[in-house]
């Protein structure tokens, strides 16, 4: 499970993300970054009614992906709040296909460590 302290919970900073932040896509996932004054990494996720109309395929895909987050987490550099917003259309098979899907949007932005 992905830290307390690196999770977005409230809405300001969402709000703050996604109107202040620089976003990549990557098929059906897409990826706000912004930097901040911190000297960690928080994440939130997003995942519509558009994407699964059932709760329970919703936060089992919240679930997949915020695991898949929590491997990538050391190698991020400090000081960002990222959302990942999935589009309608998005989908996973299992945890693997969630990890490949972050890695991969990750590897396409600045935010890995050098």
């Amino acid at each position: 499970m992905l830290p307390q302290a690196a999770r977005l919970k409230k809405t300001k900073d969402f709000k703050e993300v996604f109107g202040k932040g620089r976003g990549v896509q990557d098929g059906r996932l897409f990826l706000k970054a912004r930097i901040t004054n911190s000297k960690e990494v928080r994440f939130g996720i997003v995942v519509s009614k558009q994407v699964a109309a059932k709760a329970v395929e919703r936060n089992r895909i919240k679930r997949l992906l915020r695991e898949a987050v929590k491997g990538c987490l050391p190698n991020i550099r400090a000081g960002y709040d990222i959302v990942l917003v999935t589009l309608p259309g998005f989908s996973l098979e299992n945890l693997q296909d969630a990890k490949q899907k972050v890695s991969s949007i990750i590897k396409k932005t600045s935010l890995l460590k050098p």
